[in-house]
């Protein structure tokens, strides 16, 4: 026996924990679409941030360090998912390679702890104007590792020998298929070493609440 469910035709404004019907098009149909782009739900809610540096050089991952770099201490409650890595390119010399995440487990930032020294700076929420803060901390471009962080990604960002033409910018998009859990660090490395060419870079993610019992 088939049971009719009821639902409210067009956009909605509702607050959390508020019951609502489930929104339904003028066809009937169920509407799951983001309406306001894939992210923009966690936006709203606060839960997303932007990892950005005006200007970076791409560097070999090495314990030396100077990797853009999200760390995910333990204790922070939340899952960092990746949303999108952009990367615009500003002057200098490029060479041929590849731009990677790496990861470094047991992320700790102290003296003789995977991560000695950082320099950490504030991530800015996606929802600008808001007061948001981030729990997961950024370090975009001071930093030391005691073991180089390990490839664990590839972006599909590759660099040729001569200069960007056109745009000059790089996306690529994670969609949930790579996280962090808490006690993680994720650093923006490149296969090589580039020495002169200069980017921006920006890190998109979101901050998920550790469900219960992780």
């Amino acid at each position: 026996m088939a049971i009719p469910v009821l639902g409210t035709v067009g956009p909605q404004a509702v607050g959390n924990t508020t019951q609502s019907p489930p929104r339904l098009s003028k066809f009937g149909s169920n509407v799951s679409v983001e309406t306001n782009g894939k992210h923009f739900e966690e936006t709203l809610n606060g839960n997303a941030f932007v990892y950005h540096i005006a200007s970076q050089a791409l560097v070999l991952s090495a314990t030396g360090g100077g990797h853009p770099t999200v760390i995910n201490a333990a204790g922070s409650n939340v899952i960092w998912v990746p949303t999108a890595l952009r990367i615009s390119f500003i002057s200098g010399t490029t060479v041929i390679g590849a731009v990677i995440l790496a990861e470094t487990l047991n992320a700790v930032v102290g003296t003789g702890a995977t991560i000695p020294t950082a320099t950490i700076v504030a991530a800015k929420p996606a929802l600008r104007g808001s007061g948001a803060a981030p729990r997961c901390q950024w370090s975009p471009t001071t930093n030391t590792f005691t073991v180089a962080p390990t490839s664990v990604c590839a972006t599909g960002i590759n660099l040729g020998a001569a200069a960007p033409t056109g745009t000059g910018t790089y996306e690529c998009k994670f969609d949930g298929s790579i996280a962090f859990y808490p006690g993680t660090a994720c650093s923006v490395c490149y296969t090589v070493t580039t020495s002169t060419a200069l980017f921006q870079i920006s890190l998109l993610g979101i901050e998920v609440p550790l469900p219960p019992g992780s």
